[in-house]
């Protein structure tokens, strides 16, 4: 990472933290930091793994953003790449989780709860979250059968009317999989982003 690449990494993290605890409070706002760092982190040594070093990483209100040096990836490098991130989040629930259990602490189990609804809705099957990484590993073929598998159940499910928005959600997201997205085309040509 470039010394230019460095000092906006930094200063995007202590924004990032500093709005994070100043809105949420600290104990929150730092949990909330941690989860995404973690997260981001997973992406970083998976693909070091692979021999793909880190280009840049920025954390923004929203989450995080790290892009890569090596474009030129296999489908397995990408899966593997975009799973690790969701994968440590959900590992750190269930740390948090148990670790609640054993002490009783209602704050480690909404702790928890915190870290596997960040993680389990960022493989949500739409770029640029990872769960449209995932699904771009694969071919043309399967993406079709990867939207009617989001689509379905979000058809079926729509007869539990406190579930109806999240079934809308679902709904669109997996409608947005039927088209083709000119970002993914280009992502090779500039680098991958997680």
């Amino acid at each position: 990472m470039s010394k230019r690449s460095s000092v906006a990494c930094f200063l995007s993290a202590v924004l990032t933290a500093t709005v994070w605890n100043v809105a949420f409070g600290w104990k929150l706002g730092t949990l909330l930091f941690v989860i995404v760092a973690l997260h981001e982190g997973a992406h970083v040594v998976a693909a070091a793994w692979f021999g793909n070093d880190m280009k840049s990483l920025l954390f923004l209100l929203i989450g995080a953003r790290v892009t890569f040096k090596n474009d030129k990836t296999t489908a397995v490098e990408d899966l593997c790449v975009a799973l690790a991130g969701p994968a440590s989040g959900v590992f750190l629930g269930l740390l948090l989780a148990i670790s609640g259990y054993l002490a009783s602490s209602s704050w480690l189990k909404g702790a928890a709860s915190l870290a596997g609804l960040i993680n389990l809705t960022n493989l949500i099957p739409v770029v640029p979250l990872d769960g449209g990484r995932f699904l771009a590993a694969f071919s043309a073929r399967w993406r079709w059968s990867a939207a009617l598998g989001v689509i379905g159940p979000a058809y079926v499910l729509w007869l539990l009317p406190d579930w109806r928005f999240v079934i809308i959600l679902f709904g669109v997201l997996g409608l947005s999989l039927f088209f083709p997205n000119e970002e993914e085309r280009n992502r090779r040509r500039r680098g991958l982003e997680y």
